[in-house]
C-alpha cells in the first residue's frame, strides 16, 4: 500500500496490482487487542505488536495509515488482493480495507486461510498451502498487469533477439 501512494504523491506510474499478506495496516492496535483474533494469533505473542508500535511512535515519525486515507485517496488505488489468516491478530486490518475498498470500488479480493500461520506464503512457501497462495498471488498480478505491459509507454519497444 505505501509503495502504491508513494508512487501516486510523486506522480509516478501506479503499479498495476497491489498484494497484502498478512499486512499491518493500521498501527493502532487497540480494535485488534479487543478483537477475538487477540487470542487466537499462533506465531507472534500479541504484546510484541503493542511493542512495535510504542517503539515505533516514539522513535519515527508519525505513519499514516489505511484509517488516514480519504475516499479520493482510496479510490485512486489499483487492484488490491488481501491474504490474512482466519485466526491471525492483523485479520482486522485486512477485512477493514476491504471493506473501504469496497465502498469505493475499487477492485479487490480478499483470501482468509483457516489453520495458518501469519504471513504463512512467505514464512512457509513450501507448504501445499502456500504454493496455493503464491499460485493466486501470480494469477492476480498476471490478471491485472497483462494488458499493461503492451501499454505501458515507460516500457521498452526494443525487441531481443535469441
Amino acid at each position: 500500500m505505501s509503495v502504491a501512494l508513494a508512487c501516486r504523491e510523486m506522480g509516478l506510474p501506479m503499479p498495476g496490482a497491489v498484494v497484502g499478506i498478512s499486512p499491518w495496516l493500521e498501527l493502532d492496535v487497540t480494535d485488534k487487542l479487543a478483537h477475538q483474533n487477540s487470542n487466537t494469533e499462533r506465531l507472534l505473542p500479541v504484546t510484541a505488536f503493542a511493542t512495535i508500535c510504542r517503539l515505533g511512535g516514539v522513535h519515527d515519525a508519525p505513519v499514516p495509515t489505511v484509517a488516514d486515507l480519504s475516499h479520493d485517496e482510496l479510490r485512486a488505488l489499483p487492484p488490491t488482493l488481501l491474504t490474512a489468516c482466519d485466526d491471525e491478530f492483523l485479520r482486522l486490518d485486512s477485512e477493514q480495507l476491504a471493506d473501504r475498498l469496497s465502498t469505493t470500488g475499487v477492485e479487490h479480493e480478499l483470501h482468509l486461510w483457516q489453520d495458518m500461520i501469519h504471513a504463512f506464503p512467505a514464512v512457509i512457501p513450501s507448504s501445499p498451502e502456500g504454493r496455493q497462495a503464491i499460485g493466486s498471488v501470480a494469477d492476480f498480478i498476471s490478471k491485472n498487469t497483462a494488458a499493461k505491459r503492451f501499454s505501458n509507454p515507460h516500457r521498452s519497444s526494443r525487441r531481443h533477439s535469441a
